[in-house]
């Protein structure tokens, strides 16, 4: 998310916003090309957007917990199972409904939306059990 400012005496426009005379933008795109008046300030803030990106290997009656930042609320989920058997649940292992995953299932992938998810818990029910967990934040 690199940023612009107009150092010139008029508007210009950066990535279809108007910018005056003196106005800095943070972008998600890098320009290459930029109008007359218009430098670059800073690269900074870099945006990423991986928030969690690893793969879970456990044998039978293992659990990892995965912790998210408490703010996610439009992110995106995907877990894969690629070897053996596991249960995930969602923010509470006491609460929360079960999802299986096998080696042969299909990838879970769901946009969060408005839920809000800061714990994912897997419970192992094979050895060896993998799992590779993916969470974005769109």
């Amino acid at each position: 998310m690199p940023t612009y400012k107009n150092t010139g005496a008029n508007d210009v426009a950066i990535g279809g916003l108007r910018v005056s005379p003196g106005q800095s933008v943070e972008s998600l795109v890098v320009f290459n090309d930029l109008p007359a008046g218009v430098t670059k300030t800073s690269d900074l803030p870099i945006w990423n957007p991986i928030i969690h990106s690893e793969v879970y290997t456990g044998n039978i009656g293992g659990q990892a917990v995965i912790s998210l930042p408490a703010n996610l609320a439009s992110g995106r989920i995907l877990l894969k199972c690629t070897d053996g058997s596991a249960e995930v649940k969602f923010n509470d292992a006491a609460f929360s409904p079960v999802l299986k995953l096998t080696e042969n299932s299909e990838p879970f992938e769901r946009q969060l939306l408005d839920h809000w998810v800061t714990q994912i818990i897997i419970d192992y029910k094979t050895s060896p059990s993998t799992i590779e967990v993916l969470v974005t934040d769109s």
